[in-house]
């Protein structure tokens, strides 16, 4: 286009002589050509302005990352990130097609996003680490907390099964395994998961513990415990848990310390069925006989029952749950 104003300007001159008012049509003619040109070249690089629209339906941009609608305030298309479960994180793909700037790897579920909590033993990815939350570490091992698992570590790749040989001895692979338990708070090793089942006289259950072989203790290692070490095992109720407002201890064992004993509501602890210990324990839910007998009382003893973590005695003929512990490591 410049170049056609100039062949412009020169045939003017060859037409008009050298007069001043020629002069001045021609350098303004020019002057024309040149902004006309510059207008085409700049509009040219525009980005295109806003669709307009009446309707959503004007506003397919044929992109599956985008919500494509009519913002009827300016009657123009706006095109939003896709974020289907509205937790504020765009989508990282929609239907097989990955997503500039997306971020949430499950957009039809609110609670899984960047960073979210895991689930334990889920096969979804919740916190959108690239790996289902039961192998969080993603070395292909399972969480030995999930059916199956074998993996004793599942938030370190490196550590997967027999790492804690020779650490924990209750670990056959992993920690909870082996037949016993250590708890890592007291050092005190039970049975895990309990092997008699229920023994209806409490001497029974005291030979029952005497005569134990596991884990690679024999005989006269294992005894059953005192009421003050059942209660170290109690998770999730305050008030019975070991230096809880409950009064029941070894050092206290008659109707005076029985206050604030009751427990809490029913299968509401962090254990296999609501039941009030540790998640990695295994067993009955159940009321587990203790060694201390009331001190008024002789022929009763204390027990706790971990469907409530309730603390209270029952006579020495009655059918209870035993569990064994032994002095750890």
């Amino acid at each position: 286009m410049r170049n056609t104003a100039l062949m412009l300007s020169l045939a003017l001159v060859s037409c008009g002589g050298g007069g001043g008012e020629d002069d001045a049509a021609m350098d303004e003619t020019a002057d024309t050509a040149d902004t006309v040109a510059d207008t085409v070249a700049d509009t040219a690089t525009d980005t295109p302005v806003e669709v307009e629209c009446a309707t959503d339906g004007d506003c397919d941009d044929a992109d599956p990352c985008t919500a494509d609608r009519c913002d009827l305030g300016y009657d123009e298309c706006a095109h939003d990130p896709v974020d289907a479960d509205g937790d504020g994180y765009p989508a990282s793909s929609v239907s097989g097609t990955e997503c500039t700037g997306g971020t949430d790897c499950l957009d039809d579920l609110a609670t899984a996003y960047p960073g979210a909590p895991t689930v334990e033993c889920s096969e979804l990815d919740n916190d959108c680490n690239g790996h289902p939350d039961q192998d969080d570490d993603g070395d292909g091992h399972v969480s030995y907390l999930c059916a199956a698992g074998d993996d004793c570590d599942d938030v370190d790749a490196l550590v997967i099964v027999g790492e804690c040989a020779g650490v924990n001895h209750c670990c056959d692979g992993c920690w909870q395994r082996n037949g016993c338990w250590l708890d890592p708070t007291t050092d005190l090793v039970w049975e895990d998961p309990p092997l008699g089942g229920r023994y209806s006289h409490l001497d029974s259950a005291v030979s029952y513990c005497a005569a134990l072989s596991v884990a690679g203790h024999g005989a006269g290692e294992w005894r059953l415990p005192t009421i003050s070490e059942l209660r170290t095992l109690v998770r999730g109720c305050p008030a019975t848990e070991d230096g809880g407002l409950c009064g029941v201890t070894d050092a206290c064992l008659d109707d005076t310390c029985d206050h604030d004993c009751g427990g809490c509501s029913g299968s509401g602890g962090p254990g296999e069925g609501g039941c009030y210990w540790d998640p990695a324990l295994e067993g009955t839910c159940d009321r587990y006989w203790s060694s201390s007998s009331h001190a008024a009382y002789p022929s009763y003893a204390w027990f706790l029952g971990f469907g409530v973590a309730d603390i209270y005695y029952d006579h020495e003929d009655s059918e209870l749950v035993v569990r064994c512990v032994r002095l750890g490591p």
